[in-house]
């Protein structure tokens, strides 16, 4: 998890941070030791990434992946703790972002059509 989460921070490409990003999920999946949850994981990520290789959310959403940062860093530090309950609330806020990125390309794409 540590390896991935450095390479997750100093990502300067987006195939970098997409790259980067997946392999900090895939070890904490490993990390669960629970083959379901990788399947869960496995199962979420094909929907969230709507079949794209890398997010294309645009140069404009620095900001997800600087939150995604900060949310991985919360997560491993939980996790590297052995604080389940925080790691938990961590990752739920987490998840939140992909939905929050999918909502504003929506709504841009509502607007440019008007």
């Amino acid at each position: 998890m540590r390896e991935a989460l450095a390479a997750h921070l100093s990502a300067a490409t987006p195939r970098e941070e997409q790259a980067a990003d997946s392999a900090f999920h895939q070890s904490i999946c490993e990390a669960t030791r629970n083959p379901q949850i990788a399947l869960l994981s496995r199962d979420l990520l094909t929907r969230i990434s709507l079949g794209f290789p890398v997010e294309p959310w645009g140069k404009g959403e620095r900001s997800h992946f600087h939150r995604a940062g900060e949310g991985h860093t919360a997560l491993y530090e939980a996790i590297a703790a052995g604080e389940p309950e925080r790691a938990e609330e961590i990752a739920r806020e987490h998840f939140m972002i992909s939905a929050e990125m999918i909502r504003d390309v929506l709504a841009r794409v509502r607007a440019a059509g008007s």
